[in-house]
């Protein structure tokens, strides 16, 4: 590689091309689910698109180590649970789906924050996505 390029880790790699696919088959979701027709599909499927949309710039940004798709995936990992909790409440959705979702979400987390993935994304050595270190003194983190 070129001395402009970093070495992208294979488990990178692995998560940037899941994660793509992932995208796309919610992208084919999101039009089955605005088939369907009605007002709760059309929401449904709008928030299905969006969160679609997100993983393949996650994706992407994961293929390409952009710093701002570790923030991205970070937020991803909390943002597809809750989805997942709203439409098994409402919607009476598959609780497997549901149980397998917030596994995956806690996995993905525990990635994330791995001291190897924060310094390829750059990411800050401590502190959650989004909001920094400002929690670090309530959960025991460094002061």
């Amino acid at each position: 590689m070129s001395g402009l390029t970093s070495a992208r880790p294979t488990g990178v790699a692995i998560v940037a091309v899941l994660a793509l696919i992932a995208g796309v088959l919610g992208l084919v979701a999101s039009a089955t689910i605005f088939g369907l027709g009605g007002n709760l599909a059309l929401v449904s499927g709008l928030i299905t698109l969006a969160i679609s949309v997100a993983v393949l710039a996650m994706g992407y940004g994961f293929w390409m180590l952009r710093p701002g798709a570790w923030r991205l995936a970070a937020v991803l990992a909390v943002v597809n649970p809750l989805w997942e909790i709203a439409r098994f409440l409402f919607r009476g959705a598959d609780p497997l789906n549901l149980i397998v979702s917030i596994g995956c979400a806690a996995i993905w987390l525990y990635y994330l924050n791995m001291p190897s993935i924060r310094t390829t994304f750059h990411a800050p050595a401590t502190g959650f996505p989004v909001i920094g270190s400002a929690l670090d003194s309530v959960l025991g983190g460094r002061k």
